[in-house]
């Protein structure tokens, strides 16, 4: 696993445009039906299929705002450390992964070969300045966990309404 520094660059979106009507859709669903009942009788739309396997390969994120640092956890189950690299470019951070798995099957003079490229990205704004130098990352049981130290610790204080 890699922590790297780039130069500043200027991206656009945080999530693929494509998944948004998707989340949309789950969203407005879990409203209608609480228990994924649609789901449970196995409703998927044919139409949404290719998006919804995309949706798969893109890690789920929690981002928590601590008053000193501010830590991201993020699922990538089946990755070696090696095979996941973390980029910090100017409060974008963006988690990457490749693995080749390769499968032969030989039976008498037939033999299958299927090589299969897993890969996924995923990058997010962070909600503050941090010092990308002093970032920390572990891995482990397929979650990985960066803690990033903010440039300026927040002091956060309970405003009362008069």
């Amino acid at each position: 696993m890699s922590l790297v520094k780039e130069k500043p660059v200027s991206v656009v979106s945080t999530t693929p445009r494509e998944i948004a009507p998707i989340d949309e859709f789950d969203s407005l669903l879990d409203r209608f039906f609480p228990t994924n009942l649609l789901r449970s009788f196995g409703f998927r739309t044919p139409a949404l299929r290719p998006f919804q396997e995309m949706e798969t390969r893109i890690p789920r994120i929690d981002i928590v705002d601590h008053e000193k640092e501010v830590c991201v956890k993020a699922e990538v189950p089946g990755f070696k450390k090696d095979e996941v690299e973390i980029t910090l470019n100017d409060g974008l951070l963006t988690i990457q992964g490749q693995k080749k798995e390769e499968s032969k099957m030989e039976e008498g003079d037939m033999v299958r070969s299927e090589i299969n490229w897993n890969a996924f990205s995923r990058s997010l704004r962070l909600p503050t300045e941090v010092k990308a130098d002093e970032a920390k990352a572990t891995y482990e049981n397929g979650i990985l966990e960066i803690r990033i130290p903010k440039i300026q610790a927040t002091s956060r204080k309970t405003i009362k309404i008069d």
